[in-house]
């Protein structure tokens, strides 16, 4: 079995509990806390924009359906009220998504500056 260290190293290791006790060691010394901190930014901006996307293509959808009026126009009664509860239900996703994001990119940057 082989195992790469920190600085890129192959190390061969014959026994499976050697190699597991390097592992550990390897991640408890915390190595690789500038990746971590990467990950944890680029996954709250990921967050962010998948929100931003979602709350997007709602709001054109509500646009496309609008009339000459402004008002919203659908066939018939149950699309309206399905398609109204779909869209209170992903903007509620949308805020949550957003919010939560953004807190975790906050507490990231307070957290390792």
């Amino acid at each position: 079995m082989n195992i790469i260290d920190s600085n890129g190293n192959v190390i061969e290791i014959d026994d499976l509990p050697k190699a597991i006790e390097q592992i550990e060691q390897f991640i408890s010394c915390g190595h690789n806390i500038l990746n971590h901190i990467r990950f944890a930014i680029l996954f709250c901006c990921l967050i962010i924009n998948i929100g931003l996307v979602i709350r997007y293509y709602i709001g054109k959808w509500r646009f496309c359906r609008r009339g000459a009026g402004g008002l919203l126009h659908y066939s018939k009664y149950w699309i309206a009220i399905f398609s109204t509860i779909i869209q209170w239900v992903g903007l509620l996703l949308t805020n949550i998504l957003i919010i939560s994001g953004t807190l975790l990119l906050l507490v990231c940057i307070y957290k390792y500056r």
